[in-house]
C-alpha cells in the first residue's frame, strides 16, 4: 500500500491503522510528500502621485514615512499657513465692519488670547502632574477667540455691560478684563480670589466686569441672560447682556425659556421676532 497524498492519510494514521488491523510487517518508510510550494512574492507597487491645489504645501503631500519620524519633523513655523487656501472677503457691511476695528483693540484681544491660553495650559499642567488637588478645573484650551474677541467688545466701566458664563468660563473672564493672578487665587481657595475663594474654577464671578456668574449647568445661561437684558431695559442705560453657547446647550429645555422671554420682550415693545 502506498500513500503519496498528505491529504489523504499521513504516516501516523497509516502505522496506527496498520497496527489496529494486526500487521506485524514493519514500515520502514513512506514516499515523501512534497511540500506545498510557497506564493511567489507580489510585486512592488509604485506609490500613487498625490497632487493637489497649487497652494498646496508639498510637504502635505509627500511624507518619507507616516506618523513621526515624516518629512514634517522639517517643517517650520507657518508652513501650515501655506495649506490654506487664499481668503476673499466680500466687500459687504459686514467685512467694513471689521475692517475699521482699530489695530489697538486688535491687539488687545490677541493679548488676551494669548494671556487665557497660557494661563490654562499652565493650570491643566499643574493639574495633571499631581502636584495640585483643590477643587475642580474645567480647561477648554484652543476656544479663547471667541470669547476674548465677543466680550473685548463690551464695556466693562459704567456703564457695565454683562455676560453670563459658562462652566468652563476663564476666557470670558480674561476677555472682560479679568485678572488671572485673581483667578488663580479663586481657584486655590485663597481670599484674595474674585469671590474669597468660594467659587472656585466653575463659579468665577466680578460685578465690577459685568460678570453675572458662571453656570455649570449646560444651557442654564440662556434665560438668565433674558432676565438680565430685561433689567437692562427697565434702566435704560443703554447696557448689553450677552452669553454664547454650543450645540449641545441648543438641546436643551433651558432654551426654550430664551425663546419664550424675547418673544415676550418683542410683543412688549412691537418688534419683530426675527430670531423664530
Amino acid at each position: 500500500m502506498k500513500v503519496s497524498e498528505r491529504s489523504v492519510l499521513d504516516r501516523r494514521s497509516f502505522i496506527k491503522g496498520m497496527l489496529a488491523a494486526g500487521a506485524t510487517v514493519t514500515v520502514a518508510a513512506c514516499a515523501p510528500v512534497a511540500a506545498p510550494s510557497a506564493p511567489a512574492p507580489a510585486a512592488p507597487v509604485a506609490p500613487p502621485t498625490v497632487t493637489g491645489p497649487a497652494w498646496i504645501h508639498p510637504k502635505s503631500l509627500v511624507r518619507a514615512a507616516p506618523g513621526y519620524g515624516g518629512a514634517h519633523l522639517t517643517w517650520k513655523p507657518g508652513d501650515a499657513v501655506k495649506w490654506l487656501p487664499p481668503l476673499k472677503y466680500p466687500a459687504d457691511a459686514a467685512a467694513d465692519t471689521l475692517a475699521k476695528v482699530p489695530k489697538a483693540k486688535l491687539e488687545e484681544i490677541y493679548y488676551k488670547m494669548a494671556l487665557s491660553h497660557g494661563w490654562e495650559t499652565m493650570f491643566k499642567d499643574v493639574r495633571l502632574s499631581g502636584k495640585w488637588t483643590f477643587g475642580n478645573f474645567h480647561p477648554r484650551v484652543g476656544q479663547e477667540a471667541i470669547p476674548c474677541t465677543l466680550y473685548s467688545m463690551l464695556n466693562s466701566t459704567a456703564p457695565v455691560d454683562y455676560i453670563l458664563s459658562t462652566h468652563a468660563g476663564h476666557h470670558d473672564l480674561v476677555g472682560k478684563g479679568g485678572q488671572p493672578n485673581q483667578m488663580s487665587a479663586e481657584i486655590l481657595e485663597r481670599k484674595t480670589g474674585y469671590i474669597k475663594g468660594y467659587g472656585g474654577s466653575m463659579h468665577l464671578t466680578s460685578a465690577a466686569l459685568g460678570i453675572l456668574g458662571m453656570n455649570p449647568i449646560v444651557g442654564a445661561n440662556p434665560p438668565m441672560t433674558a432676565g438680565a437684558a430685561w433689567a437692562c431695559k427697565v434702566m435704560k442705560k443703554g447696557q448689553v447682556v450677552v452669553s454664547h453657547i454650543g450645540d449641545g446647550a441648543l438641546a436643551r429645555h433651558w432654551f426654550g425659556s430664551l425663546r419664550s422671554a424675547l418673544t415676550n420682550i418683542c410683543a412688549a415693545f412691537s418688534l419683530s421676532p426675527r430670531f423664530q
